[in-house]
């Protein structure tokens, strides 16, 4: 993962879990 698009991707399905 050192891509900021999944980073980005992922903070923000972790936010809304």
């Amino acid at each position: 993962h050192n891509f900021p698009l999944d980073l980005a991707a992922v903070e923000a399905l972790s936010t809304n879990g």
